[in-house]
């Protein structure tokens, strides 16, 4: 997809690679792999559409985005900033409702309905595949990273702008899944990335 075309999608991921990683925080992202990569995800694709779809539902008067938009974007965000964190885009572990130094950012679009919400159950299995597919080469090459910060507390630029590229794929899709945005994701793995403040 062209440069062009990534700006319009209204879901945006940057992250700025830092320059030393610490050798003490890959015990952390070892637990975390099991707790983020098993709970959250099997829970998001058995029940976030669901939850979406019930939420569209019972949002009375107000927008599904007005209602929920806010708590959404600060869920997405720590989850991308915690599977950032993962995949060594910093060494900073998120806060709640931020991504870290994975920057996260959607404006909200459509008007979801009951059905849209679970249609997307079906509509992201291309995605799913392709992303499973890439997941594989992704923990490959982040065992890659963590044996290259044990002995140098670096990661290689091209490895590292890989797993940012599969990190950003998965919040665009995470983001249309959870019925935050109309447009259907794209297949890339473009990132924004920013210098390190």
């Amino acid at each position: 997809m062209s440069e062009a075309a990534m700006s319009a999608y209204p879901v945006s991921v940057s992250v700025a690679k830092p320059d030393r990683f610490q050798r003490v925080h890959l015990i952390l992202r070892i637990g975390l792999w099991v707790v983020v990569t098993y709970l959250f995800n099997s829970f998001l694709l058995l029940a976030g559409p669901v939850i979406s779809a019930v939420l569209v539902a019972q949002r009375g008067d107000q927008s599904f985005h007005e209602r929920y938009g806010e708590i959404y974007g600060k869920v997405v965000a720590f989850i991308m900033g915690l599977q950032g964190y993962m995949f060594f885009a910093s060494d900073d572990f998120p806060e709640w409702g931020e991504g870290g130094s994975l920057h996260y950012d959607y404006t909200p679009t459509g008007e979801p309905t009951v059905g849209s919400a679970l249609l997307r159950i079906i509509k992201v299995i291309p995605h799913l595949i392709a992303l499973w597919i890439l997941g594989i080469l992704a923990l490959a090459l982040g065992f890659v990273a963590a044996v290259t910060v044990l002995f140098s507390e670096s990661v290689p630029h091209g490895i590292w702008k890989f797993l940012m590229g599969y990190v950003a794929w998965d919040a665009r899709v995470l983001t249309y899944f959870l019925s935050m945005v109309e447009e259907y994701p794209p297949f890339s793995l473009d990132v924004e990335e920013r210098s390190a403040d």
